[in-house]
């Protein structure tokens, strides 16, 4: 069960969640960050969480990733996260969303993977997720 939930920092200290959240218009940006509340709220209270709210992500870059499912006027938003780098541990990664059945921006896997293998060897990576 989750404990803790996390977001990855850059070195710069920016915050990759408030960042992609910056980029939306306000009353958008206000909803989604209640539909990630929301969904961290859920997955602190459950043992097996499961579609559809999350997904776990395969094959290629997007191997050992999670995705957070939500829909906000008409568009699929998909935060990127992984359990870890603790026990208990949440953190989340990168902010997508999803058109058709392909996630954008087309990199974030790969984004997320090098976020996640950092998190994994240095804690100052990851700071305390609030909203």
């Amino acid at each position: 069960m989750i404990r803790t939930c996390l977001e990855f920092v850059k070195e710069d200290g920016e915050r990759v969640m408030q960042a992609w959240l910056e980029e939306m218009k306000l009353d958008t940006r206000e909803r989604v960050r209640a539909a990630i509340d929301n969904r961290l709220i859920y997955l602190q209270a459950t043992k097996d969480p499961g579609r559809p709210l999350v997904a776990p992500l395969t094959g290629g870059d997007c191997q050992g990733l999670f995705e957070m499912r939500f829909r906000i006027q008409r568009v699929q938003y998909r935060p990127i996260f992984f359990y870890g780098p603790g026990p208990g541990e949440l953190t989340l990664l990168a902010g997508a969303i999803e058109k058709g059945r392909d996630l954008r921006p087309r990199s974030v896997c790969l984004i997320a993977q090098r976020r996640k293998a950092l998190a994994m060897e240095d804690r100052r990576c990851v700071r305390e997720y609030f909203s």
